[in-house]
């Protein structure tokens, strides 16, 4: 397997020509895995377009703001762009700087250093902070256990059974 120094050598034997567009490749590459708008696009919509609000997959296309589509909800009548009920929505951000955040939190870091690192305000830092901690507690919240788990030498069932008169 190659290493990175024999990636480098490699690329060092390189026409001046072919360095640029290897340079624009992994640059258009890194671009396209970055665009929030793109990646939120990619995830929501990708087992088909509904409306956030009432599930509804009756939507249309309801104009741009801010050069972000917009979308209306045939059923509902409410209006929603893709990153509507997000932990992204109204943020100007990138997704880099978002992962980057995340590795912060990961990495025990204080509100005041992730920010620093991050090149973001502290407010802003807070309030990404606790909209992470809320999305996982949602999503520890819908996950049931339907299993049997040991603890401390005794058996425990957490299997629903209806019990019947």
């Amino acid at each position: 397997m190659a290493t990175l120094n024999d990636i480098f050598d490699l690329v060092k034997t390189l026409s001046e020509n072919d360095r640029e567009k290897l340079k624009d490749m992994i640059s258009s590459t890194i671009t396209k895995q970055n665009n929030l708008i793109n990646y939120v696009t990619e995830k929501r919509f990708s087992s088909g377009a509904f409306c956030p609000h009432c599930k509804s997959n009756h939507i249309k296309r309801n104009g741009h703001k801010n050069n972000v589509q917009r979308y209306l909800c045939l059923d509902c009548k409410k209006t929603f762009n893709i990153t509507t009920n997000t932990i992204v929505s109204s943020t100007k951000k990138d997704l880099l700087v978002w992962n980057q955040y995340i590795d912060c939190m990961m990495e025990g870091y204080s509100i005041r250093k992730a920010a620093e690192k991050c090149g973001i305000n502290k407010s802003t830092a807070f309030e990404w902070r606790h909209k992470i901690l809320n999305a996982l507690q949602n999503m520890a919240e819908s996950v049931k256990l339907d299993c049997i788990i040991e603890g401390d030498e005794t058996f425990f069932s957490f299997r629903t059974r209806e019990i019947t008169k």
